[in-house]
């Protein structure tokens, strides 16, 4: 199945995120007939990363983005997420179309530092993502 066609307002949505901080985190879905990517929800800058993780749905997919705020041992680091959300409770049609069109999408928003595969909300957890990007920055 080949991925389903993206909305105007992703793109636009993500760059004014990244470029104006208009918002801390993006959510993306398909709409009902799984024909088109949307924008779901948009949260405010300065929203919590654990606020984030706990709006997201226990039993349907999603695309986000994040706009990540970290500290290591080399000062403050920020770093744009892409996070493919499925979890196992999630119908399987959707997480076909999903993982088919996640690459489509990914490739729209110029910017990301690090996409995330999360089945489960503890493979989202900060600590997790930290670890992650820190790998990432060596």
């Amino acid at each position: 199945m080949a991925g389903v066609p993206i909305h105007d307002d992703v793109v636009g949505d993500f760059n004014a995120m990244k470029l104006k901080k208009e918002s801390q985190a993006i959510k993306f879905g398909m709409t009902a007939k799984l024909d088109q990517v949307v924008v779901v929800e948009k949260l405010a800058y300065g929203t919590s990363y654990d606020d984030f993780i706990n709006s997201l749905p226990d039993n349907d997919c999603l695309y986000a983005v994040v706009d990540f705020h970290y500290d290591n041992e080399d000062g403050h680091r920020q770093k744009m997420i892409f996070i493919n959300w499925a979890p196992v409770k999630a119908p399987i049609k959707k997480k076909m179309v999903y993982a088919a069109t996640k690459q489509s999408v990914k490739d729209k928003l110029v910017g990301i530092s690090l996409e995330i595969q999360a089945t489960d909300k503890s493979e989202v957890e900060a600590s997790v993502v930290i670890e992650r990007c820190n790998a990432i920055s060596k």
